[in-house]
C-alpha cells in the first residue's frame, strides 16, 4: 500500500504549540493506543455490535483527525454514520483491511518522526 506521508506533522506541531514534549506525548499515545482501538473495532464488527462499532470508530476518528490522517478519518466517519446496517459485509471487510493498513503505515511514520525528539 502506497499512501505517501499519512501524518500531517505541521498540523500536529501547530496543535502542540511547538512544544516538543507535548508532540512526543501525542505521538506516544497514538502508538500505544491505536492498534488496540483497531482491534476493538474489528471485535465489535465480528460480534455484530453496531453501537459498539460506532463508538469505537468515533474514538479512533478523533485520534486520526488530530494527526491529519484524512483517509482514515473518512473511513471511520463512514462506519460511524452508516454502521452495520448500511455497509455490506464485503465492503466492511475491505474498510477494515484498509484501516489496518493505514494504521500500520501511520505508526511506522510516527515512529520515524518520534526519533527526531530526545527520549
Amino acid at each position: 500500500m502506497s499512501l505517501g506521508n499519512l501524518i500531517n506533522i505541521e498540523k500536529l506541531h501547530e496543535l502542540c504549540g511547538g512544544e516538543d514534549l507535548f508532540t512526543v506525548e501525542i505521538i506516544d499515545l497514538f502508538l500505544a493506543q491505536t492498534p488496540g482501538m483497531v482491534t476493538d473495532i474489528k471485535n465489535a464488527y465480528l460480534s455484530h455490535d453496531a453501537e459498539l462499532l460506532k463508538k469505537q470508530a468515533h474514538k479512533l476518528k478523533s485520534s486520526a483527525c488530530l494527526l491529519g490522517i484524512g483517509r482514515l478519518t473518512d473511513l471511520l466517519l463512514l462506519i460511524e454514520n452508516k454502521g452495520l446496517g448500511e455497509i455490506s459485509e464485503n465492503e466492511m471487510k475491505d474498510i477494515l483491511k484498509e484501516i489496518n493498513e493505514i494504521v500500520d503505515l501511520a505508526c511506522k511514520q510516527l515512529k520515524e518522526e518520534r526519533k527526531k525528539y530526545p527520549a
